[in-house]
């Protein structure tokens, strides 16, 4: 076995021990920035986020669309800028505000392209990328819809993350969830409950890939 596959081998025995047994608070069992800097340039999570999964992309704007017209979008964990397509869509003819936020610079590199590629999609808004650690981020201003897109369980202590973004949702805001079904999630959905009222909640399959659950809360 070649010196370069074992390595890799590790990389991704490390990411499937993650999703099976769900985050740790301890930082030597979290996936540090180098390790997602190292993965999307392997184009490993990045093809997660590609037209296989747009049902779920857009199911997930029509919901912000709906709940929250205003159209003031802070993404938390965008990764390659999978949502600013069907959101842009989604907001066509308004005005959209989106934030997009990722611990990947590589990712954040590739979510720019995607949005300089789209953007005849909407007239009006603004796209917006930031590179830091969702745990440690400090968002500014006022947003009608706050997404959690595939990124909620990577947070060793699911509802303190969520509280720590509270203050910047607006009145009659919402937060959208989107996570994979896996068991390890039990814990997210039941913390999240804790904290936040949940107003629908969506089971989405397609063929060949994993299920998906998609809620949308609100305030308690």
């Amino acid at each position: 076995m070649s010196s370069d596959r074992v390595p890799m081998l590790g990389h991704y025995a490390r990411y499937l021990w993650y999703l099976m047994g769900g985050a740790r608070t301890r930082p030597q069992f979290q996936l540090d920035k180098e390790w997602w800097e190292s993965d999307y340039r392997r184009g490993g999570l990045a093809r997660t986020e590609g037209e296989v999964e747009l049902p779920r992309h857009l199911l997930v704007a029509a919901l912000v669309r709906h709940y929250a017209p205003g159209g003031h979008v802070l993404d938390v964990g965008c990764g390659t800028g999978a949502l600013t397509g069907p959101l842009r869509e989604c907001f066509a003819g308004r005005t959209m505000r989106y934030v997009g936020l990722d611990f990947s610079e590589w990712a954040l590199q590739l979510a720019a392209a995607r949005a300089d590629d789209g953007v005849g999609a909407s007239r009006t808004g603004t796209v917006e990328f930031i590179q830091a650690n969702f745990d440690e981020f400090r968002p500014q201003g006022s947003f009608d819809a706050i997404i959690f897109s595939e990124s909620l369980y990577y947070a060793p202590d699911p509802a303190r993350t969520v509280r720590r973004y509270l203050d910047v949702l607006a009145d009659g805001g919402i937060v959208v969830i989107s996570m994979w079904r896996r068991p390890s999630r039990a814990r997210v959905w039941r913390a999240i409950r804790e904290e936040l009222r949940e107003a629908t909640r969506s089971r989405l399959v397609i063929r060949r890939r994993p299920a998906w659950d998609i809620a949308v809360y609100m305030r308690a």
